[in-house]
């Protein structure tokens, strides 16, 4: 409906701010694979078609939930495809530096990705990089942000794109990151631990002797 209601002017220009917030809500609240009433699959031709509608508005997404839908990408082909609907440089705001959240919400999103093909998480924050200028691959990132407001909630780590490639024993993901910039001798406030402290927790030693190496003295 609303791609039909985008399509035919029936929401006018200048687009409010709270009517874009509406808009790209409907963007970041699709489900990956399960098609309901209230949602369209992540991937679809339909919301492919609202993505369309909406950069035809100039409604473009943010840099952090760029970073959440590349994640969700199932090849590096619908990542490209993505990007040609949100082009990077229609993405990014201009006349300013990035902001932390943005940077790390594209990054550490991406990093975090579910997807069990390292490759393509690897290919996709290689895209992602060189499509997006100014990003900042050591800005933390907080998957529960809005959890860890509630009362009692233990905080949850904001680890660096790097910390959660070593996490998970990607040397591949760690080499492109560090080919952007990242430093291994960043060290994550609430558990103390720098990403050759998060590889050895999680039983890559070897990547976390390799990360050793690399840090300054």
């Amino acid at each position: 409906m609303w791609t039909d209601i985008l399509n035919f002017g029936w929401v006018h220009d200048p687009v409010s701010s709270e009517t874009q917030r509406f808009l790209h809500h409907g963007i970041r609240s699709q489900d990956p694979s399960i098609e309901r009433d209230d949602s369209v699959a992540f991937g679809s031709q339909k919301l492919r078609d609202f993505h369309l509608a909406l950069a035809s508005r100039g409604l473009y997404c943010d840099v952090a939930s760029l970073g959440d839908h590349l994640a969700r990408c199932k090849s590096l082909d619908q990542a490209l495809d993505f990007l040609t609907v949100f082009p990077g440089n229609k993405v990014r705001p201009s006349g300013r530096d990035l902001y932390e959240w943005e940077s790390g919400g594209l990054v550490g999103s991406i990093a975090d990705s579910s997807t069990l093909d390292g490759k393509l998480r690897t290919d996709i924050m290689r895209l992602a990089l060189e499509c997006i200028e100014g990003v900042d691959v050591n800005a933390p990132f907080n998957s529960n942000a809005w959890e860890d407001d509630l009362p009692g909630r233990k905080r949850t780590p904001r680890m660096t794109g790097l910390q959660v490639a070593a996490s998970k024993g990607d040397r591949e993901l760690s080499e492109v990151l560090l080919q952007h910039g990242a430093r291994t001798d960043v060290v994550e406030y609430i558990t103390g631990l720098n990403a050759a402290g998060f590889a050895r927790n999680n039983g890559h030693v070897d990547l976390a002797e390799w990360l050793d190496g690399l840090s300054p003295e």
